[in-house]
């Protein structure tokens, strides 16, 4: 956690690096009702602008279960060495072991969970149909 306060210490801020773009999103999500909670996974398509190693994404209210980076030019894995939740700035911060590079296409895959609860992000709702029925 040190080396990614290290690059991020000063002022708080909220906005992202912009060393990496995404360029695709693909969302899984599986919620139970019952409970009120769901589990999801995201798999991002990202571009690399400058070379890094560190991946600065927004988040609020996650669990995050498990986080993989995929060369897909090599199909390998990169090794990510530590990622830590920034509560105040609502970011997670993902510390790689090695360099992104330009024109190298990866994918960024998240495994987690969060509550369905308030009306932010993905909620629950009803409404009443013509004969007054909930649904």
């Amino acid at each position: 956690m040190h080396l990614i306060l290290d690059k991020c210490k000063g002022e708080i801020t909220y906005r992202l690096l912009d060393d990496i773009r995404p360029i695709k999103y693909n969302l899984q999500l599986h919620p139970d009702l019952e409970n009120k909670t769901c589990e999801a996974t995201a798999s991002i398509q990202i571009e690399v602008d400058n070379e890094t190693n560190l991946i600065v994404m927004h988040s609020l209210n996650l669990e995050i279960h498990s986080i993989t980076i995929l060369n897909m030019m090599a199909r390998i894995r990169i090794r990510v060495r530590q990622w830590y939740l920034d509560h105040e700035r609502e970011m997670l911060f993902i510390e790689l072991d090695e360099l992104l590079y330009r024109a190298t296409p990866y994918t960024i895959t998240i495994s987690y969970s969060f509550v369905l609860d308030g009306l932010n992000g993905v909620y629950t709702s009803s409404y009443r149909d013509e004969n007054d029925e909930e649904r």
